[in-house]
C-alpha cells in the first residue's frame, strides 16, 4: 500500500477548518475579514462561505453581511427574504443595529 501524498492547505482552507471546529471570536473575525477581501476580488461564492462560517460561529458583523447578501441576492445566491430575516435576527441578538423590516415582508 502506497501512502497518499499530503496536500498543502491554503490559508483560507486552513482557516475554514478551524472555524468549523469551534472557532474563537478572533478566528471568526479573521474569517469575516477574509470574506470582505474575497468580495473585493469578486469571488462572491468564496466570500459567502467565509461569511457563513463566521456567522455560524457567532460573529455579528458576518451575520449582518449574510443578511444583506440574502436581502439583495448576488452572483452566488438568489434573493431569499427568509434567510435574510434569519441572519438579521442573529445580528440583532449580537447588538448590531439592524434596519426595520420592509412592510411587504412583514405584511404590516
Amino acid at each position: 500500500m502506497h501512502p497518499q501524498p499530503v496536500r498543502a492547505q491554503s490559508k483560507s482552507a486552513a482557516t475554514s477548518e478551524s472555524v468549523k471546529a469551534g472557532a474563537s471570536a478572533s478566528q471568526a473575525a479573521a474569517r469575516y475579514r477574509e470574506g470582505r477581501a474575497l468580495e473585493r476580488k469578486g469571488d462572491q461564492a468564496a466570500a459567502l462561505l467565509a461569511f457563513q462560517e463566521a456567522g455560524e460561529a457567532g460573529y455579528g458583523r458576518a451575520q449582518m453581511r449574510l443578511a444583506e447578501i440574502y436581502d439583495r441576492g448576488n452572483t452566488a445566491v438568489k434573493r431569499d427574504y427568509a434567510k435574510a430575516l434569519f441572519w438579521y435576527e442573529k445580528a440583532r441578538a449580537q447588538g448590531l443595529q439592524v434596519p426595520k423590516p420592509h412592510p411587504y415582508v412583514t405584511g404590516r
